[in-house]
């Protein structure tokens, strides 16, 4: 069976934890690893062969969070130049694997972003729908509900088929299938070949196919495979929508595992360990008289008194403060965020990059201070900028420090000037991490300012 893990969602209603270019899959969550190495962990219990589909902006958390779990060589990467949502993703890969010895192997599709208990029965329900794939069938996983969720889509049933399939239905009518008896959720979990994808999508979307079927699409995966971009005409629809809902060939096995999309605050807050007074509390928090909350702390201490059925989430940089029972409503709101404050979806307060992270500490007029890690080993590119100079002051480990015609090997306590324009780079030599404090000044101070000269990641 091939395994492909769908890595390049958002994750909008997760925010302000979940940004653009850290977003939910890659956060540390539920349990010692992220959402994202969880499924690849998941899909090597049963899997041969796993394919990651991801963003090209993502790539090199996903190696760096393949390299953590000892997965770096036993994954290929599909990366998306732009995103169009879930069907482009996998009917683009079906389309690749058509011609190829994939073609009508069975593939298990999984979302980076979902806690599912891993056991016996889990890889009992995967092997029985990769039977039912192998006979032509569009396989769904379905999950007895427990409430009227709006956030799923659902599936009819009878003891054999799938009658119909109704994706995220308005309040009134999740209610209607609770209490009809006949319906369960879908767990965003697919079975199929990818020959039979390709004629679902021959039969339901030709338009998305004719799209993809212009696009110079390579004849094999590589272990990096990169994309070029969908064209700005393709639509942008889910695979839910673009042919759960419209086929008739639709075969389901049922899923008794644990599960959860945790796709909002709720949903995360049921995942997590609980307080006496039944609160969900993560970091430094004193709380009292606190019913059915979530106290979120990441960056200093929460102190809540007499909240209900609230979540508070403080990161460096943004607070948000929402009713658990209208979490689901987050990813309206979160636009809005966009439009006024882009940089509070976009970036993280800590940003990864392939050699280390930065953290940003603090930003005034003309002046920005950072914190930055550099991996054992790893460099930074020899860069220049025209509007800024900087500071460096190193706090823990060893920095080897082109500055100009100058290399200079700085310790602990130790300092360098970097004018604008004078081209630099930073190393780390060690076997030891290196921390150290960046203090940029200067009239413009964005990521953009910056000319690359040679860089280990090709950037």
């Amino acid at each position: 069976m091939l395994g492909v893990i769908l890595a390049g969602g958002s994750g909008t209603r997760l925010w302000p934890l979940s940004r653009d270019e850290f977003p939910k899959q890659f956060l540390t969550l539920v349990g010692n690893y992220s959402l994202f190495q969880d499924a690849v962990l998941r899909a090597k219990t049963i899997c041969d062969t796993i394919i990651i589909v991801g963003a090209v902006e993502h790539k090199f958390i996903i190696l760096d969070q393949l390299k953590q779990i000892k997965q770096s060589d036993t994954c290929k990467l599909l990366l998306e130049s732009n995103k169009k949502n879930t069907a482009p993703a996998i009917v683009t890969l079906a389309k690749i694997l058509l011609g190829g010895a994939f073609a009508e192997v069975p593939m298990l599709i999984l979302s980076a972003d979902h806690s599912i208990e891993t056991s016996d029965r889990f890889n009992s329900a995967v092997i029985k729908a990769g039977e039912l794939a192998k006979e032509n069938k569009v396989v769904c996983f379905g999950i007895v509900p427990t409430h009227a969720h709006t956030g799923y889509g659902y599936l009819e049933v009878d003891a054999h088929s799938v009658i119909s399939f109704r994706e995220k239905p308005d309040k009134a009518t999740a209610e209607s299938f609770l209490a009809q008896g006949s319906y369960l959720w879908n767990a965003g979990i697919f079975c199929f070949s990818a020959k039979t994808l390709i004629a679902e999508a021959t039969q339901h979307c030709p338009d998305l196919l004719n799209e993809i079927s212009k696009l110079s699409l390579p004849v094999t995966l590589e272990a990096i495979t990169i994309l070029e971009k969908y064209p700005s005409t393709m639509q942008t629809i889910s695979v839910d929508y673009a042919i759960m809902e419209r086929t008739k060939n639709l075969a389901y096995v049922s899923l008794q595992n644990a599960w959860s999309d945790i796709g909002s605050w709720d949903a995360l807050t049921a995942q997590l360990p609980h307080s006496q007074d039944n609160c969900a509390i993560v970091g430094e928090v004193i709380s009292t008289d606190c019913q059915q909350s979530l106290l979120y702390a990441t960056s200093k201490p929460i102190v809540a008194v007499g909240l209900q059925h609230i979540a508070v989430v403080d990161t460096p940089d943004v607070l948000l403060v929402a009713s658990l029972e209208k979490s689901q409503q987050l990813k309206a709101i979160v636009e809005t965020v966009r439009e006024k404050y882009p940089n509070l979806t976009r970036e993280a307060n800590t940003t990864h990059r392939p050699w280390g992270t930065y953290t940003i500490i603090q930003v005034g007029e003309g002046y920005k201070i950072k914190k930055i890690m550099v991996l054992p080993n790893q460099a930074l590119s020899l860069q220049s900028h025209v509007h800024r100079s900087e500071h460096w002051v190193v706090i823990t480990g060893e920095a080897t420090v082109t500055n100009g015609e100058e290399i200079l090997v700085l310790r602990v306590n130790q300092s360098t000037f970097i004018p604008a324009g004078n081209k630099h780079r930073l190393e780390n030599k060690t076997s030891q991490p290196l921390i150290l404090i960046e203090i940029q000044t200067g009239s413009y101070l964005g990521e953009d300012d910056i000319k690359r000269f040679d860089d280990n990641y090709n950037r």
